[in-house]
């Protein structure tokens, strides 16, 4: 050991070096500045710690090596450090810290570590290593697990995409995680089971790759939790927690009927259940059965009548709540004009439509249209909302096509509201981001209004012609296209040619319907094509 080594190793002993016959004397040293100097390194290391959540406990230790390397003082060999709780990162494995400590210690880098210490790709699927390694080594018991699995989806290192051998791995550390989640599952209390699913769904909406293994690959592992949830588990369930069931195995897009209808007939027959329950609850349940497309024929009516007849209930409900409750309504099937028009007071409330986002106005709107209630003022509401200023630009592609579909199919012409949604779809970063189904709605939309917007209409003929959209486009969409170009008289050439290409595609002409080839035909010979 060299003789700065074994000063640095050395320093934290009761003996003082300079008394110590085998070392040379120590220099001399201001104490108080010493202090300072720890300090502001421990200050460093604090708010660096804060910033980057994803330096796991065994790292945070190190970290404090690297701000004492960095201030060139040793660093007493038995002080320890804590960091505050961040998350669920507590087993010993590399990660963007480890080499944060390498960085640090030697003062460069190779471009790989740079690109991994900056980009941070490979930490996603090292952190989540750690999360199963942990769960792993404690056993997966209900409580923890779902804990673990929710504070894992909030970081935002989860929110990082993977690709090719990363995607891979990751999919692996899914396979792992529920493989423990299938184990437990004869153990797991009712409330386990509610919050394990709900986590489950939590993660899956965060990742893609979950997601995709869980909706693919667990069906079995779904069904045997949905089968736990029953009876006897189901009636230890509170109100929420099956109200969390029935939206997790929603956002899972896991139909497991008969617990639905188990739980269905719970808030049926048990009176004390929908009054314990507030309007977020009473959303996610109308919301979770219309993910999976279960409208059981009494409990929709039942809760709409719940919503209608309570008009604190109904004054106490948030944009998100109403907006999903429409979503879902709509999207079942229910036609409700009392309950429609009781969630149309709420919207006209002073201020109550500027706390909706984008997605909200654009759901909202569709919904009104999708069930036929043609409520001037609410159209009206939302119209105005989306036109204060910055609004539209929020907007994203499919919430522009809903919302132009939404007042044309109401037949409501509303021309600063849709010269807005003009301008914001001919916006090439929205405009390259239409599906093809977005691009025949909006098409229609406008025709059906009788408004030629030539500059849009361009755009969405160019959208049309690009790589890979007529392919996936439906025999409806051919129809609206050809439809709408020849209502507003404007001859695409080079659409109309793809449209005819794509008609005559082997087996897409037996897919029309009788009203989308006369729409088709009769736009071919308006246009004289």
């Amino acid at each position: 050991m060299r003789e700065d080594d074994a000063r640095d190793h050395d320093y934290g002993s009761k003996m003082r070096r300079d008394h110590h016959p085998s070392l040379p004397p120590k220099r001399h040293t201001c104490h108080g500045w010493y202090r300072w100097y720890m300090l502001a390194g421990l200050s460093l290391v604090v708010w660096f710690g804060r910033r980057n959540p994803s330096i796991s406990e065994s790292n945070w230790g190190m970290t404090i090596l690297v701000a004492a390397h960095a201030s060139r003082r040793p660093v007493p060999t038995q002080v320890s450090a804590h960091r505050p709780h961040a998350g669920p990162l507590h087993a010993v494995a590399p990660t963007s810290g480890d080499l944060l400590v390498a960085v640090g210690r030697f003062g460069r880098a190779t471009k790989d570590e740079r690109r991994l210490l900056h980009n941070g790709k490979s930490q996603k699927v090292r952190s989540v290593k750690e999360v199963v390694d942990v769960l792993e080594a404690h056993g997966a018991k209900g409580g923890m697990l779902a804990s673990q699995l929710k504070d894992m989806a909030r970081h935002r290192w989860f929110n990082q995409r993977v690709t090719g051998p990363e995607r891979a791995a990751l999919r692996h550390e899914a396979a792992r995680l529920c493989k423990l989640v299938s184990a437990g599952v004869p153990q797991y209390s009712a409330q386990h089971t509610s919050q394990i699913v709900d986590a489950l769904a939590v993660v899956a909406g965060r990742d893609q790759v979950f997601a995709n293994y869980l909706q693919r690959d667990e069906q079995e592992l779904l069904a045997a939790l949905a089968q736990h949830a029953s009876v006897p588990v189901l009636t230890a369930l509170t109100g929420r927690e099956a109200v969390q069931l029935i939206w997790a195995f929603g956002k899972l897009g896991s139909p497991q009927a008969a617990l639905v209808d188990a739980i269905s007939e719970r808030f049926i027959s048990e009176d004390d259940l929908l009054p314990g329950l507030t309007p977020q609850d009473l959303s996610m349940l109308v919301w979770g059965l219309a993910k999976v497309n279960i409208a059981h024929p009494r409990l929709i009516p039942l809760v709409a009548r719940h919503i209608t007849r309570n008009e604190d209930l109904l004054g106490s409900f948030g944009a998100q709540s109403i907006a999903n409750t429409a979503w879902a309504m709509a999207t079942l099937g229910h036609r409700d004009r009392e309950l429609m028009a009781a969630m149309g007071r709420r919207m006209l409330q002073d201020g109550f439509l500027a706390t909706f986002p984008a997605q909200g106005l654009a759901n909202t709107a569709w919904a009104f249209a999708r069930l036929g209630v043609r409520d001037a003022a609410v159209l009206q509401g939302i119209a105005k909302q989306a036109l204060q200023d910055g609004v539209l630009g929020t907007f994203k592609p499919q919430e522009v096509a809903n919302t132009a579909w939404a007042y044309a199919s109401l037949g409501i012409l509303n021309e600063p509201l849709m010269a807005g949604l003009a301008r914001r779809a001919s916006q090439e970063e929205l405009l390259s981001g239409l599906k093809q189904q977005e691009v025949s709605n909006l098409a229609w939309a406008f025709a059906t209004l009788g408004i030629r917007n030539e500059e849009l209409m361009a755009g969405l003929a160019r959208r049309t012609l690009q790589e890979g959209m007529l392919p996936g486009s439906r025999p409806q969409d051919v129809g609206n296209m050809a439809w709408a170009y020849a209502t507003l008289g404007i001859r695409n050439k080079p659409l109309m040619a793809g449209l005819a290409r794509q008609t005559l595609q082997e087996g897409f002409l037996s897919g029309f319907n009788e009203q989308e080839v006369s729409n088709t035909a009769w736009g071919f010979a308006t246009l004289g094509m």
